[in-house]
């Protein structure tokens, strides 16, 4: 036998030397990032266990920090963004430095937080929430309690899956949006609605002889305490108190009972009477606290209560509470609010007022001018503002409704309700469709789940708000100015823009042309799951708060896994043949499928640890046909069948099955029932029928490594066959990128196979473990430098394998033999 037709046979020894691989940058055992693992089970003494932070089968890859994933496909039904991802799924894993490179608008160890909006409105750098404000968790938000500046709920919880990965703005006083760029105006009491001021009862009784002046008391409102009062402080002494507090504006505190100087608590029992004159509204009640002067003294001898609502006081029957009904409006609702700026443009016939309906300083358009016309003249003012003599402007009618230029057309001029509404005898514009305001001057934003919002209760948030807060209502064009930095777009349904979509990264050209941009929802719908039998599941996430507001990308994957060269079966003729940009040869059979947030890297071959022991995955059918007939299966994701005849032989069903394009290489036999397995004497059963009597079939995968799934028989309505499919041996061998053996190369997706392993073959005409073209580094080679492996001078193949791809993604190889190359 010449040297050039030797066979190769490959000897493992274990012996006491260690040869784990080593690093392909550095030439050091584990990349000198891990350490050698001895006799980690049967066959196995050569692994690398690596170095918290590093990976790879030679440890010289960096791991970078995990989160939870922003977009992801579902585990289960409305059951998404699985923990442990790299960057999230927000951002790019550099190997060499082990960070993320997160996309525009995420921050984070690794991108789990999707940051709060940067800006100014001073020309100073750039901060968060323009500096006007808090950025904060969802977690937060629902912790903290109401201060009515910037939480504006009761405590509560909330820990759902994006609690600590979604922030957004608290604006400090005067600054609202979400972004808090945008100020406060003036609200104030409409002076053409009546109304009442909030009143509040307070009754004190003091229990101790000779009074309690020794002690104080404190009342909060709104989160704020006051200064110790004096629990004999006079009416006018606690207004002094209530007003220092920078929660209230006005208060008018007269006393029923106190005695003749006036106490805040007697013996009798005070009722102090509190009128809000200038907080509008339901306004949140009063609460208490007491303390005695004297440290260290027993017991406080005072009983206070606090009455609202309408409720009358316990002590003086004829005191009563009232409920405020006062609007505490933008503007007082007569005018329009300029947010830049936090200043009322006021309607015609009002002006700024003093926060009681005269004329003042107080910029809230709640002052009615003089001669100006409110009583409704059922008799002369139709509703219908379309009559012409409200747009007679050279004869101007003040009617009862507002006549404004609308903010959405400056053009158009002062105009009842802005020419889209129908002025009502409640003296208000009620507006068109799309249309809103008092004098219907504004259009309306489109809404949609808030993507940062505070819980109203128990994991209860995410409510549809304009611009789902995530966006600047410009309400002169109705149109939501989105933050751009994150790639905010419309929704599915609405051609209109809320800013309720989390596009692909547009810096990244989104999914490029390996893959879409999908919903979570499409994402679900796409994903991958399997039964206990083998057989696909399909899971869905439609019923979540973000299912059709998160996007990622979703690869696109060949419908078959192998590459066809030489002729091409009708059912195959879809497939990228040798020039495709899908396909490697002369690595491998199998295509490209491509991975990674924005569908940019490939994958590369999968194959068997030569290492380790394991059996390829066999299938049974059981078919019974009691008249001619036929059957279809399927394999993997294909939508392609195959049409099995009753009588098909094995060799015929095995040449059928290799024509999916989800299959390469598979092995048939059959055997009677009563020999379970037909390990003995197949080629007596080489040309019986599949379908036959007591007829038993077996698959066996030989290119398709690991617990593979079920094969899918169908059948027509009308065939009298039976079918049942099995597993009769699970599949053990791995199934990994690579074989464990090499790096994938994601650019090309081609494997840089560790010193001493090449290419094998996995089809029956060549002996498995030898050189072929899966290119998935488990063919162990005689170049090797490991002692382990040796070749007998009898066994020398005489040749190395070298393979390399070139900066420019070309792949180069080279097989060097005696008498020239292959």
């Amino acid at each position: 036998m010449t040297k050039g037709r030797r066979r190769l046979h490959v000897v493992l020894l274990i012996t006491s030397a260690i040869a784990c691989p080593v690093g392909l940058d550095n030439g050091e055992v584990c990349s000198g990032h891990g350490a050698c693992a001895e006799h980690v089970s049967k066959g196995i003494d050569e692994t690398c266990v690596c170095d918290y932070g590093f990976s790879g089968p030679d440890c010289s890859l960096r791991l970078c920090p995990a989160a939870r994933a922003w977009s992801d496909y579902a585990s289960a039904n409305n059951t998404a963004h699985a923990k442990h991802v790299e960057c999230a799924n927000m951002g790019d894993c550099d190997r060499d430095t082990g960070l993320c490179e997160c996309r525009d608008g995420f921050s984070g160890d690794a991108c789990q937080r999707m940051r709060c909006p940067t800006g100014t409105l001073t020309g100073s750098p750039p901060r968060e929430c323009y500096g006007y404000g808090r950025c904060i968790s969802m977690r937060d938000a629902a912790r903290e309690d109401m201060d009515w500046v910037s939480i504006h709920r009761k405590s509560t919880t909330y820990d759902e899956w994006d609690a600590d990965m979604l922030y957004g703005c608290v604006c400090d006083a005067g600054f609202q949006g979400w972004d808090c760029s945008q100020r406060i105006c003036p609200k104030g009491d409409d002076p053409l609605t009546p109304g009442e001021d909030e009143v509040q009862l307070v009754e004190c009784t003091c229990l101790e002889a000779g009074g309690c002046s020794n002690n104080t008391l404190s009342l909060t409102f709104k989160g704020q305490r006051t200064d110790p009062i004096p629990a004999d402080a006079t009416a006018d002494l606690l207004e002094y108190f209530l007003e220092k507090l920078s929660s209230i504006t006005d208060v008018d505190v007269h006393y029923d009972g106190g005695g003749e100087l006036g106490s805040l608590c007697s013996a009798g029992g005070t009722t102090a009477r509190i009128a809000f004159l200038r907080d509008y509204g339901d306004v949140p009640s009063l609460n208490y606290t007491t303390k005695a002067l004297r440290p260290g003294e027993a017991g406080i001898p005072i009983s206070m209560n606090i009455k609202k609502n309408g409720q009358c006081s316990s002590l003086h029957s004829t005191t009563c509470s009232v409920r405020g009904t006062k609007e505490y409006a933008e503007c007082s609702n007569r005018g329009i609010c300029d947010s830049r700026s936090g200043r009322c443009t006021c309607y015609t016939g009002f002006s700024s007022s003093d926060g009681r309906g005269g004329s003042g300083s107080y910029g809230d358009c709640g002052h009615l001018l003089p001669n100006t016309t409110i009583e409704w003249r059922e008799d002369t003012q139709p509703k219908d503002y379309n009559k012409p003599w409200y747009r007679d402007m050279s004869n101007p009618v003040d009617g009862p409704c507002p006549r404004v230029v609308p903010a959405w057309n400056p053009n158009l001029g002062p105009t009842i309700c802005s020419g889209v509404g129908i002025c009502d005898a409640d003296k208000k514009c009620n507006c068109t469709e799309g249309y809103e305001g008092n004098a219907c001057e504004y259009k309306i934003c489109p809404s949609g789940r808030a993507w940062w919002d505070e819980a109203v209760g128990p994991n209860d948030a995410h409510h549809e708000v304009p611009c789902s807060h995530r966006g600047f209502c410009n309400r002169a064009s109705g149109y939501c100015e989105c933050d751009r930095e994150f790639g905010l777009v419309g929704g599915p349904s609405s051609s209109t823009e809320a800013c309720n979509v989390l596009n692909c990264d547009e810096n990244k050209t989104m999914c490029g042309q390996t893959g879409y941009c999908a919903t979570m929802a499409e994402l679900a719908v796409n994903g991958i799951h399997y039964n206990e039998d083998g057989t696909l599941q399909k899971v869905n996430y439609s019923d979540m708060w973000d299912s059709h507001m998160i996007r990622g990308c979703h690869c696109l994957k060949p419908e078959g896994v192998y590459h066809t060269s030489g002729f091409v079966h009708a059912r195959n003729r879809h497939l990228p043949r040798g020039g495709s940009r899908m396909a490697r040869p002369p690595w491998a059979f199998a295509l490209t499928e491509w991975t990674g947030r924005t569908c940019s890297q490939a994958f590369c071959p999968r194959g068997d640890n030569p290492f380790t022991f394991g059996q390829n995955e066999i299938q049974q059918i059981n078919c019974s046909a009691p008249t001619q007939d036929h059957f279809n299966l399927t394999f993997g994701l294909s939508n392609v069948s195959v049409r099995i005849p009753w009588h098909a032989t094995a060799k015929e069903l095995e040449l059928r099955l290799e024509t999916l394009p989800t299959l390469r290489d598979v092995n048939v036999w059959y055997a009677n029932s009563t020999t379970p397995g037909g390990f003995i004497d197949l080629k007596n059963y080489e040309n019986e029928s599949v379908c036959g009597r007591d007829q038993l079939a077996y698959v066996e995968f030989i290119s398709d490594r690991g617990d593979v799934p079920m094969l899918v028989a169908t059948t027509s309505p009308y065939s009298l066959i039976t079918l049942n499919i099995s597993e009769w041996r699970k599949g053990t061998k791995e199934n990994v990128e690579c074989s464990g053996n090499g790096l994938c190369n994601r650019d090309v997706g081609v494997c840089n196979c560790l010193d001493g392993f090449a290419s094998s073959s996995d089809v029956k005409k060549e002996k498995f473990g030898e050189y072929g073209e899966r290119g998935d580094c488990a063919f162990r080679h005689g170049g090797t430098k490991d002692e382990k492996w040796f070749t007998s001078p009898d066994t020398d193949p005489g040749y190395e394998y070298l393979f390399e791809v070139s900066t420019d993604g070309t792949e180069k190889w080279q097989r060097d033999m005696p008498g020239g190359s292959a």
